[in-house]
């Protein structure tokens, strides 16, 4: 995908329009997953929900759905941090736990 947002950008910028200016081409977040740090938080993550699940007061709920669903905050964790796997583990237990044991009754 960034060989394809490359070769957009340059057929905009320099081909059609070169008085655009700055391009911005917006990605998926699959374009995130390639980065050997966002795979190593979220297989980290993976345990510590399931441990934190039952052993902590008031997560409501076992995430056994949402363990495939970890890599995506853990891949928004982990470009906050700047690639640093340690505190982005820090950061990521919280956020993977607490909003969905707030949310489920809502479900």
């Amino acid at each position: 995908m960034l060989i394809l947002k490359n070769a957009i950008m340059y057929f905009l910028s320099f081909q059609h329009f070169p008085r655009i200016g700055q391009t911005y081409i917006g990605l998926d977040v699959a374009v995130i997953f390639g980065i050997p740090s966002v795979a190593v938080t979220g297989i980290l993550l993976i345990p510590v929900a399931l441990v934190g699940a039952f052993i902590l007061p008031g997560i409501n709920f076992i995430p056994l759905g949402d363990l495939t669903n970890l890599l995506v905050p853990a891949a928004f964790v982990v470009i906050a941090t700047r690639g640093n796997i340690i505190r982005s583990f820090i950061i990521g237990v919280p956020i993977v736990l607490l909003p969905t044991s707030i949310l489920h009754p809502i479900w």
